[in-house]
C-alpha cells in the first residue's frame, strides 16, 4: 500500500492516509524505508527470464 501512495502523494500524505484508514501512526522514516525496500527489487522483478543457449 505504501509504495503506491508514496508514489502519487508524497511521503507525507502517504503517512496521513495511513493513518485515516487504518488508525495506525507510522512514522515517516519508516514509510521512506517501506517505499525504499519496494522500489529495490523492481528492475530485478521485471528483468524478462532469458534462456541460457544449450549448445551441442
Amino acid at each position: 500500500m505504501q509504495a503506491s501512495e508514496v508514489a502519487l502523494n508524497g511521503f507525507n500524505s502517504t503517512v496521513e492516509i495511513i493513518k485515516k484508514t487504518t488508525v495506525a501512526q507510522v512514522p515517516k522514516r519508516q514509510v521512506e524505508e517501506l517505499a525504499q525496500k519496494s522500489a529495490s527489487d523492481f528492475d530485478q522483478f521485471y528483468v524478462p527470464a532469458i534462456p541460457k543457449f544449450q549448445g551441442r
